[in-house]
């Protein structure tokens, strides 16, 4: 079974729409920009690919960002507007 709403997002990826995706690291300390951009680079890839596109397919827009907490990852997937 596909994770919640992943069938979603692949179904607007084979209709011609664009997809917003922010992965999100949850942990207790940060990280600079470009290693946290590295981090994902793994995660990236295998979103992309339960996707059914190339992680560098323009119609995905990738976002970074970190929290403080304990060690997680979070992945949204937005339908762009």
């Amino acid at each position: 079974a596909l994770p919640r709403g992943l069938d979603t997002a692949i179904a607007a990826v084979m209709h011609g729409k664009s997809l917003i995706v922010t992965l999100t690291r949850v942990s207790p300390r940060g990280l600079d920009s470009d290693n946290l951009a590295f981090a994902f680079k793994g995660i990236r890839d295998q979103v992309a690919e339960e996707l059914g596109v190339d992680d560098g397919d323009a119609s995905i827009g990738w976002l970074y960002a970190q929290e403080k907490g304990p060690a997680m990852i979070k992945i949204e997937i937005q339908v762009a507007q």
